[in-house]
């Protein structure tokens, strides 16, 4: 039988192993957290590509937006600009259901031949620009 190692050197011993037990669980730990890391980061990666392409997507909506818009505006002004015409065509013609005086009715036709040299300039413009 081999002699038992003194006292000091058993309790050396046994903190050595546990201090490498402890170092092993510490190593665990730490690549436990890393991964994790690498994990967060690549969900971080992942979610600031979906808030760029939302943002993209808010930009071609405001964009497509504006559009709808301007065609909306440009369509009420073309009704407002029909409705005006119709009423000066109406107060120009003479007609027994209008009592317009004759320099209303003057006005009103000048203005109508104003609003049509206009109107067909500005459908003249709009064909070149196609």
């Amino acid at each position: 039988m081999s002699p038992r190692p003194p006292l000091k050197q058993r309790d050396r011993e046994s903190a050595l192993v546990q201090a490498d037990a402890e170092a092993t669980r510490l190593c665990a730990a730490l690549y436990e957290a890393r991964d994790r890391i690498l994990d967060t980061e690549v969900e971080l990666s992942r979610l600031r590509a979906a808030i760029e392409e939302t943002r993209q997507d808010l930009r071609k909506r405001e964009a497509m937006f504006a559009e709808l818009k301007q065609a909306f505006e440009r369509r009420v002004d073309l009704l407002c600009q029909s409705d005006a015409e119709w009423t000066a065509i109406e107060i120009a013609r003479p007609s027994p259901s209008y009592q317009v005086s004759e320099p209303l009715r003057s006005r009103a036709r000048r203005l109508m031949n104003e609003g049509f040299t206009a109107l067909w300039q500005r459908s003249r413009e709009q064909a070149v620009a196609r």
